[in-house]
């Protein structure tokens, strides 16, 4: 009976940790998707975009920290661009062992404007394996359930990102 208790207690607590980040009911990955609202054109929330994409270039690989490499970044006739981003996941261990590396995270970003609205979409978040043996790289989806803690704070960290790009989008501009 003890045993069947605790198996229920983990199960129920694995539950609470990989709900926290949504998951798209279509494709079963974790994805943040919603639509911005904000002032201007498709033109000018296109530019505005881009131009968060390169103000957190920390955030975001050459890909978007380079936005003038076009065949890097997929673009739709000016109203729609995708590539991958990533974040450093660090964890308690990780601080207070003075370790600086933590778990990077890669994802996909998908921008679409039109006239007044922008949508966007956090996706297919992953980290990578290098086979000890072969040297070789593998994609591991975030929904593993080993990274129960990783998933938790990634849920503390996509929304913030998100937040941060509401307020870009819709800060207001000195007219001259």
């Amino acid at each position: 009976m003890k045993k069947l208790s605790s198996l229920l207690l983990f199960i129920v607590l694995t539950h609470q940790l990989m709900a926290q980040m949504p998951k798209d009911p279509e494709t079963g990955v974790f994805t943040y998707k919603g639509v911005i609202e904000a002032p201007g054109t498709k033109e000018q929330l296109y530019f505005r975009a881009k131009q968060w994409i390169i103000m957190r270039g920390d955030k975001f690989d050459n890909t978007y920290a380079q936005l003038n490499r076009i065949n890097s970044i997929q673009i739709d006739d000016g109203t729609r661009m995708q590539g991958k981003f990533f974040y450093i996941d660090m964890d308690a261990l990780d601080v207070m062992g003075g370790s600086k590396e933590g778990t990077l995270v890669w994802g996909h970003l998908i921008v679409e404007v039109k006239d007044g609205k922008m949508r966007y979409s956090f996706t297919n978040f992953h980290t990578l394996y290098q086979d000890p043996k072969t040297k070789l790289n593998s994609n591991i989806p975030l929904e593993n359930a080993a990274f129960k803690g990783v998933i938790k704070r990634g849920a503390e960290y996509v929304p913030k990102l998100i937040e941060d790009l509401k307020i870009f989008m819709n800060r207001k501009y000195d007219e001259w």
